[in-house]
């Protein structure tokens, strides 16, 4: 028989008459929950910067007062050559955001997605069930965030990649990946590695034995969700938008995201650290649902550091059952200290919030700004204008000129030839033929980066002067 003593609640204290007293505070896994949701607000909440971001602003503001593109409005080197917007949704969304608060609305739903994104996460490794577990899969995810969670239609991708996994791990109707998948087609094209990543996963469980159809579901109604995708503004274009990219790997290659990580920055070191816990995982307890989505993502993760993240949220998921049983703390314990953290880290994300009201909502410092400001006044930047400058700085001639003012060239490469990029990669490494890249060009002037060798060669020119220069920028135009 059971004594009185076995039936009590377990009590975390005594008072100083003897009795119990139970602690009441928030427990642990929420505290820790908590601190990464305000890890993913600092994260996301920052000023609008990214290059990219900048010609999908310019294009959601076009969308929303003249209609959806379906050529090139923006440069003098492929104005009118064919182009699918393929996040003409996401476009749109910051274009309207921008009408309502300008750059700060887009800062805040940055910071919305990172938080979201952060949560998610923390779902996904819910199978670990404890701390120890839990947070040595989600905190290198969350570092490796902190080098590429940007404002960019990307974000959109991941929220969508770690929604359909988290569904997976939840008992919501499967259909639910249908208006997933639709959304993120519309919004970025890396909509088929959530296809991928779930049949991963699938394979995986059916070869550990272990119960499978619900994650081959998930992955069938998904490629529905695609299919419903073709009901767009482009049509099937949207959907071989990514193999279409993907046949200009000659041109990708130069692109840094594209490239090989080099592993030099904290955030790509901490995928290294992922990749070891993935195969002490596999080392500790043998599974082929952890072995077979590493095996497809870590060396996509290899040849391309935009993959990085992706192959982070995919780890997740994917070795959460593998780090089951590790620690003993299922932060189900409560802290009578709880509510004082609670209030703390609320502080913190208040001075965040505060600090990032107080200062500007854009950071321009990597753009020509004073330069281009320069020409503005002297009347060279015009509709005829010719400027010849760095894809970033095509980037920012979108977004502050809406087309009027052609670049040269921008970070799109499925719009311009391989002439055409090929010509920019001459002046960008200052190379022999850097005169005749320049002459098919014909540009009106020059904005060049002080640091790079085409302007110490056009300084020497006889057929340029410098009219123009600050610490970062030169500009030039013809003798």
């Amino acid at each position: 028989m059971a004594t009185v003593l076995e039936r009590r609640p377990p009590v975390a204290g005594r008072s100083a008459s003897g009795r119990s007293q139970r602690v009441t505070g928030p427990a642990v896994d929420r505290l820790v929950m908590l601190l990464i949701a305000v890890v993913g607000f600092s994260l996301g909440f920052k000023p609008v910067s990214d290059n990219s971001f900048l010609t999908h602003l310019a294009t959601g503001r076009r969308i929303l007062s003249s209609g959806i593109p379906h050529s090139d409005p923006y440069t003098f080197t492929s104005r009118g050559s064919s182009w699918v917007v393929q996040s003409w949704l996401a476009s749109v969304v910051y274009g309207g955001l921008d009408r309502l608060g300008g750059a700060r609305a887009i800062e805040v739903l940055t910071a919305v997605i990172t938080v979201s994104l952060a949560l998610l996460l923390w779902h996904l490794s819910a199978r670990a069930e404890h701390l120890i577990g839990r947070l040595m899969l989600v905190l290198p995810a969350l570092l490796i965030g902190s080098g590429q969670w940007t404002e960019r239609p990307y974000m959109f991708g991941l929220l969508a990649l770690a929604g359909v996994l988290a569904l997976d791990q939840s008992e919501h109707d499967v259909r639910w990946a249908v208006p997933i998948m639709w959304l993120w087609m519309q919004t970025h094209g890396s909509f088929p590695l959530g296809v991928l990543a779930l049949l991963c996963l699938a394979l995986g469980q059916r070869l550990d034995g272990e119960a499978w159809h619900r994650t081959l579901s998930i992955a069938k109604w998904s490629m529905v969700g695609v299919a419903l995708g073709l009901v767009n503004p482009f049509g099937p274009k949207l959907l071989i938008f990514p193999l279409s990219l993907l046949q200009r790997n000659d041109m990708l290659h130069h692109i840094v995201e594209w490239q090989s990580p080099s592993f030099t920055s904290w955030a790509e070191r901490a995928f290294l650290v992922q990749v070891v816990i993935v195969v002490a995982l596999l080392a500790r307890k043998p599974s082929w649902r952890l072995a077979i989505p590493a095996m497809v993502f870590v060396p996509m993760a290899m040849i391309s550091s935009r993959n990085l993240v992706v192959a982070s949220v995919v780890l997740i998921a994917a070795a959460a059952p593998s780090a089951r049983g590790l620690g003993t703390i299922d932060g189900k314990q409560r802290l009578a200290t709880g509510r004082i953290m609670v209030v703390l880290m609320l502080a913190f994300a208040a001075v965040i919030a505060v600090s990032g009201i107080n200062r500007s909502a854009g950071s321009y410092e990597a753009y020509p700004t004073s330069a281009l400001g320069w020409l503005s006044q002297q009347g060279a930047l015009s509709g005829s204008a010719r400027v010849v400058a760095p894809d970033v700085v095509g980037n920012f001639l979108e977004a502050a000129y809406g087309g009027s003012v052609p670049a040269y060239i921008d970070d799109r490469v499925e719009v311009f030839s391989p002439a055409v990029f090929a010509d920019q990669i001459t002046l960008m490494n200052g190379t022999v033929n850097w005169r005749e890249a320049l002459e098919r060009a014909n540009p009106s002037v020059v904005v060049w980066p002080r640091p790079l060798p085409l302007t110490a060669i056009l300084l020497e020119s006889p057929h340029w002067r410098s009219v123009y220069a600050d610490p970062d920028w030169v500009v030039f135009e013809r003798r």
